[in-house]
Parts: C-alpha cells; structure tokens; sequence
C-alpha cells in the first residue's frame, strides 16, 4: 500500500455526520471512506469541462424513461428481470 500522509480539513458537523453514516453504512473507517471520496472526485475536477449534474440526472431519467417505455410497449414481461439483472449487478459492480 501507498505511504499515506495526513491532510488537515476543516468539514461542518453536517458534512462530518453524513460522511459517518456512509462510511459506518459501508464498513469502512472515516478515513478510508474520505479517501474513496477523493479517488471518485479528482478525476471529475481534473477534467477540463467538469460535469454538468443537472445534464447527468436528466439523460439518467432520459434513459429510464426510455427503457421503461420501450418494455411497457414491447415485451413487458421483460421488464421484472430486467430490473432484478440491474439489481444483481449493481450489487456486484458498485456494491449497491
């Protein structure tokens, strides 16, 4: 593992209390999970354009409402697998 140094930060109770939770939510310390919050954002900040989040959330609801619509039409028995394969491997990939 990577020699770690220590960073002081200054957070509010709020931001201390949420990143509590996830990390006890997760089983992880504070730290590790302050650390994994890093990896996720620095890539994001280092990119030129940054992400716009409200186009992100819209093409997410986009695509939901798209794929929802496409199986009510097509083949609705589809749609409940479909739904517990997202699950299943939501669970795997991201740990959801």
């Amino acid at each position: 593992m990577t020699a770690l140094k220590q960073l002081g930060v200054s957070l509010s109770d709020s931001q201390i209390a949420r990143i509590e939770a996830l990390a006890k939510q997760r089983g992880v310390s504070r730290a590790e999970f302050v650390r994994q919050l890093v990896d996720v954002a620095l890539p994001l900040a280092e990119d030129v354009k940054g992400v716009d989040y409200k186009r992100l959330a819209l093409l997410i609801e986009f695509l939901n409402l798209a794929v929802q619509e496409l199986l009510d039409n097509k083949d609705p028995a589809l749609k409940t697998p479909m739904i517990k394969d997202a699950m299943a491997r939501a669970r795997e990939h991201h740990g959801a």
